[in-house]
């Protein structure tokens, strides 16, 4: 008798909407989760560590803007650090399309007289200053948006 009565139970649940709402929420609730930690998180931490990469080796363009910024007032040095975290972004995702990290720059960080070169850490300059042309370096180019120039045009067209 205990079986039919857990069976009357089971039955009553499946008719009763709000039981089967519950029972549908919880259930999305445990494949959202287990969607996140499968692959949202590893998503967003690939995401973060090639943005990293991009904020560390920043292009030229974005050498060029932060060595401008200096020079302007407070309120176009917060556009330029905009412009300077969307230079960022296409960096991230230019990485991303391509599949590899954002290319290590053999440059030193910007300092008071601006963006030195360090040639000592590049394979591919001669000592005269003067660089070879390799395969990589065509393909880079090839594969290389001009987004970051373009938006450096625009950035210095608005700070006239």
């Amino acid at each position: 008798m205990s079986e039919d009565n857990g069976l009357r139970e089971i039955m009553r649940d499946l008719r009763d909407a709000d039981v089967l709402r519950a029972d549908i929420g919880e259930m999305a609730r445990a494949a959202a989760k287990v969607m996140g930690d499968r692959y949202v998180g590893r998503i967003n931490s690939v995401l973060s560590a090639r943005h990293n990469e991009a904020l560390a080796n920043p292009s030229r363009e974005a050498r060029l803007l932060a060595a401008m910024k200096p020079f302007f007032d407070e309120e176009r040095q917060k556009g330029i650090d905009g412009a300077l975290q969307t230079l960022a972004a296409l960096e991230t995702l230019m990485a991303l399309k391509t599949s590899e990290p954002a290319p290590e720059r053999p440059f030193t960080a910007a300092s008071a007289e601006g963006v030195q070169p360090n040639f000592q850490q590049d394979e591919s300059v001669h000592g005269d200053g003067v660089y070879d042309l390799d395969g990589a370096c065509l393909l880079e180019k090839k594969n290389r948006s001009r987004a970051g120039f373009a938006l450096l045009i625009a950035v210095m067209a608005m700070m006239r």
